[in-house]
Parts: C-alpha cells; sequence; structure tokens
C-alpha cells in the first residue's frame, strides 16, 4: 500500500510585516487493492467491496452506472428474498451473483459455491459475468465483459434465466407475444430493400431500438447483422441500470406525449395521412389515436380547443393510458383446489385476452363473450367485465355500420381521385385513410379512441357528399 502526500504553500496575510509563507503536506489518495482477490470456488466473480455500503467492484471504477444500480430493485434483491420468508437453495441464485443472467453454465459459482456476503444481490457481474479478468487488464478489450440483452426462457444467459416460472412469467409470456420476434416480413424487406427498410427496424428490432433511442451501452448482440436481430426484448423497455422510471422503464408510462410515452414511441407510425408513403393507410396509429390526434381531418370536422378528440382512454381518468390494458396482472387460482395456479404479468400484452381452460391469458383467438374484459375494470372507466364487453360490442358495430357506408361511397368516386402519383392527397384519399382504422388486419385500433374514429368517419362520409355529389344511404 503507497500514500501519496502533496505539498501544499500558503501564502500569509499580507498586513503582516514580514511577507512569509507556510507548508504543509497533504495527504491526497491512498494506493489499496479495490478489491480481495475472489476464492477459486467463486470461478472469477468478484462480487462486493464494501458490504455495509453496499459497494460492488465494479462500481469503483464504473461509478455513474454503479449510483444508478443501488436505486434499482435488484441492490436489494437479497434482502427482498429473505423478508419474503421463502428463502432457500433455489431462489438463492436468482437474488445473488451466480450462473443466472450471464454466459457463465457452471452452476456451481459466485454464491451458490462461497456463500459469501460479497455475492449477495443482483450485481454488476450477475448480467456480465465474472469480472476478476477485467478488473486485472482493464485495458485488454477482450476481457470486458459484456452483458447479453436475450430473454427467451431457453437460453443459458439473459433476463429469462430469472424473471420466469408461475409466480413471474415475464420471459415466458413475453416469448408469446409480438414482441417476441422481428417479423419475417421485416427482415425480409430490409434484406430486399436495405435503403429503404431498414428503418423499420428501429421499432421492430432490440437493436434497432436501442439505436434510436441513443442507447450507447454495450452488449453481446449489438453489432449482430440484421438477420440475427432480436425481437423487442426486456432490456428496450427496461434500463438494467436505472430506476429513474417505475420499473425501470426507459421511459415513464403515463405521460400523454408521443416522443416521451415508452409504448408511443413505437406505436405512432403513420397515425396520420404521410403523402409520400408507398402505403397510404394507417400503420401503428395507436398512440395518434389514444391522444386523439390521428387521421385525415375533414375540412368540417370539429376540432377543439387543443386540436385534439381525446377519448377516456387517453384522458386523466386512465393515468396508466396504454399499460393499463395491455399490462394487466391478473392472478389464475386452480379450479380444483382454489389455491394459486398462475400470475399473469401482463407481458403478453393482449388488452381482451382469450383464456384457457385454467383461465391463464392466451394469445389464441376466440369469440368476445369468451375474452376477458378485467383490465378494463382497472382504471374505474368501466364498472364490470360485462360492462366494457357491452360497450365493445355496441361501439363496435356502429362503427362497422358507418365503415361499410364510408366504403360504399368511396367506391362511387372516380378512380383518378385515387391516385397516389398524381402529387396530390384527395378527400376520396382521406376518407379512405380513416377507413383503414377499422381494417380487420389490424384488430384493436378503434377502440383505442371509438369517439375519434367515429367523428373521422361520419366527417368523411359528409365531405365525400359534398365534394364528389355521391348519394348516402339514408338508413345510416
Amino acid at each position: 500500500m503507497t500514500t501519496r502526500y502533496l505539498r501544499l504553500c500558503y501564502a500569509l496575510p499580507a498586513l503582516l510585516a514580514v511577507v512569509a509563507s507556510s507548508c504543509v503536506d497533504k495527504q491526497v489518495f491512498v494506493d489499496r487493492p479495490i478489491f480481495a482477490t475472489p476464492s477459486v470456488a467463486a470461478a472469477n466473480f468478484v462480487g462486493k467491496t464494501d458490504i455495509p455500503k453496499n459497494m460492488t467492484a465494479c462500481g469503483n471504477c464504473h461509478i455513474g452506472q454503479h449510483s444508478e444500480w443501488k436505486e434499482t430493485k435488484h441492490a436489494n434483491a437479497w434482502a427482498t428474498l429473505v423478508a419474503s420468508g421463502s428463502q432457500g437453495p433455489s431462489c438463492e441464485p436468482c437474488h445473488s451473483v451466480s450462473d443466472k443472467g450471464n454466459l457463465v453454465t457452471n452452476p456451481n459459482v459466485g454464491y451458490t459455491s462461497t456463500h459469501d456476503a460479497r455475492y449477495q444481490d443482483v450485481q454488476c457481474e450477475s448480467c456480465h459475468g465474472p469480472g476478476l479478468d477485467h478488473m486485472t487488464n482493464p485495458d485488454n478489450g477482450p476481457t470486458r465483459p459484456l452483458a447479453s440483452i436475450k430473454a427467451d426462457t431457453l437460453a443459458t444467459n439473459g433476463c429469462g434465466e430469472c424473471h420466469s416460472g408461475v409466480h413471474n412469467p415475464f420471459v415466458s409470456e413475453w416469448q408469446k407475444s409480438k414482441h417476441g420476434v422481428v417479423e419475417p416480413v421485416v427482415l425480409a424487406n430490409v434484406k430486399k430493400d436495405p435503403v429503404t427498410y431498414t428503418a423499420c427496424l428501429s421499432c421492430h428490432s432490440a437493436q434497432g431500438a436501442l439505436a434510436a433511442w441513443g442507447v450507447k451501452a454495450n452488449y453481446v448482440e449489438k453489432n449482430d447483422a440484421p438477420a440475427n436481430h432480436l425481437g423487442i426484448t426486456c432490456a428496450v423497455c427496461h434500463d438494467p441500470h436505472n430506476a429513474t422510471n417505475a420499473k425501470q422503464l426507459r421511459y415513464p408510462i403515463n405521460v400523454a406525449n408521443a416522443e416521451q410515452n415508452l409504448c408511443v414511441k413505437c406505436h405512432h407510425n403513420r397515425g396520420t395521412p404521410d403523402p409520400l408513403a408507398s402505403t397510404r393507410g394507417p400503420h401503428s396509429p395507436e398512440g395518434p389515436l389514444l391522444l386523439g390526434t390521428a387521421g385525415w381531418w375533414p375540412p368540417d370536422l370539429a376540432i377543439g380547443n387543443d386540436n385534439a378528440v381525446p377519448s377516456t382512454h387517453g384522458s386523466a381518468a386512465n393515468p396508466g393510458l396504454c399499460a393499463t390494458c395491455h399490462v394487466s396482472r391478473l392472478t389464475v387460482t386452480d379450479k380444483a383446489t382454489g389455491k394459486f395456479a398462475f400470475q399473469a404479468t401482463g407481458h403478453l400484452f393482449e388488452a381482451i385476452p382469450c383464456l384457457d381452460a385454467q383461465g391463464v391469458p392466451t394469445t389464441a383467438d376466440c369469440q368476445i363473450s369468451a375474452r376477458s374484459f378485467k383490465a378494463c375494470t382497472a382504471s374505474g372507466c368501466h364498472g364490470s367485465e360485462n360492462a366494457a364487453r357491452s360497450a365493445f360490442t355496441t361501439t363496435t358495430a356502429r362503427l362497422l355500420t358507418l365503415n361499410a357506408e364510408l366504403l360504399r361511397l368511396i367506391a362511387l368516386v372516380p378512380a383518378t381521385e385515387l391516385n397516389a402519383n398524381d402529387g396530390r392527397y384527395s378527400t376520396a384519399e382521406g376518407a379512405k385513410f380513416n377507413s383503414g382504422f377499422m381494417d380487420a388486419s389490424k384488430p384493436g385500433s378503434p377502440v383505442h379512441n371509438p369517439f375519434l374514429v367515429e367523428a373521422l368517419i361520419t366527417a368523411s362520409i359528409n365531405q365525400l357528399k359534398k365534394d364528389y355529389n355521391v348519394k348516402s344511404d339514408p338508413s345510416i
């Protein structure tokens, strides 16, 4: 250990008759080992250097990441386990530094093999892997332990190794969701025409989204070719290092702003007409619909003071916005015993899911009468599931009738009014855009704001009659 000193000299006050100076030796810093060498059994995992202060060895250099980590639930994972009253050998690996979450496949490492308190809590090495080689030779790039952003429950690394099981089936649910994979048509388009379609990856893949959001962190799969891109994994929505937002989300979910709301950052593509787009209908308009700004607005459409027509789904009555319906928890009990069977976490992202025979949400298709509307009662807008189901079926029937009339009128308009290459955007094209909110291939769009969709379709019908002298069905 080496102690370093610096000699500091100070001029005495000028009022003294004789100018003099005073010098002292000031201790500047003390060289010391930043970590105790781990035992062989730990397999190069280092853990904490100061247990009472919850100081990790990694945090001695990576100060910013460490200070943010200390505010996360991972930093208190061991205390949470102890307080649960369920502590046991099968639980401990996910509440400590072990082989879980990283590329190590040997289960006897870190806390599991040593039972040393320095490995308690989910630390940096839980995701990044053993850090001894990097700490002893930080300038050697290959020793830098990178974390993976995979979330597959069958993988030997990533979030899925711990965030799974009947109590916390985050990853197993996510796998079944549309977030779980990059849509094949997107990858096919990127391969066929990367100049035009690579931008699609900014919302359709994990690597693309993280790059689009300016995330600079390195990770194992960062430089993978588009063909190997991952779906929207946990690390896209959740920041492993930062707890600024609830649930360690990268952006809040309770902000009615397209650029700051986590879900709307992607679910807002072509909510309003884009005359330059190769296809002119809505693409992922859920956000703008929810916030009341979507659609082609005919000249006679009444516009509110805030240039929006919000619904209760997108108002202060529903502070959780998208997440209220799409990330809803549901506890399932065994029908035979009445005991706990499954805790759905909402990571299927299905607002009104079908249920299996046990009552567990699925991604299967079924009749409206068989779907769960439990999430619709969460914000207090709907008093019961039956009330929500009734509102859905009644409103949907009304909108389908109006849309059928709108399509009938569009068919009466001269084909020249639907020319995407004539350099203008006609009333007929605007009306067709609004009809796109009822596209059966994009289920759920109208329910995000049935008030706005009805207003848009009704105003489009009136504008078609006015501009093209087509006659509407008097029964509508």
